[in-house]
């Protein structure tokens, strides 16, 4: 969600105080499918989500960080202790929270606000992100910034 953070403060703030930009694996600018965004994520698939925070918070963020990190188990990468160590910091969280931050990382729209980032912006998202797809997010936003970006996935 940091990519809506760095967005919002250009919205709020603008470019004065700031050169350059970096979003890494971002949601920017928009997760959800729509008519005009039909790469995003199916609704169904979001309100999928929502449901089993709200049903079993702990076993659903148990298999999201093996998806987050495209784990295979004995595969280079990521360890199981990794793993469970992002777990237990995520498990600890604010039930309440968690799902409120869910509602708006799958809600939240920037694509108007993109034309407010000014300044040269590097944008890396791995074409495999099994979370946010790389069509509905690092493509759009390198084309809807008002400065050069430079986007590597």
């Amino acid at each position: 969600m940091g990519g809506g953070e760095v967005v919002r403060y250009f919205t709020e703030f603008g470019a004065d105080r700031i050169s350059k930009a970096a979003l890494i694996s971002s949601i920017i600018p928009i997760v959800a499918q729509k008519d005009d965004n039909p790469e995003g994520v199916p609704q169904k698939a979001l309100d999928e989500i929502l449901a089993a925070l709200k049903a079993d918070r702990i076993g659903f963020l148990k298999g999201f960080h093996a998806n987050f990190y495209n784990y295979k188990k004995g595969a280079a990468g990521v360890s199981e202790a990794n793993l469970d160590f992002d777990f237990s910091v995520a498990s600890h969280a604010s039930p309440h929270a968690t799902i409120k931050t869910a509602e708006v990382w799958a809600g939240t729209d920037f694509r108007s606000e993109l034309k407010n980032v000014t300044v040269p912006t590097l944008i890396v998202h791995g074409a495999d992100d099994n979370i946010v797809p790389y069509k509905t997010s690092a493509e759009q936003a390198e084309s809807g910034f008002a400065t050069k970006s430079w986007t590597i996935f």
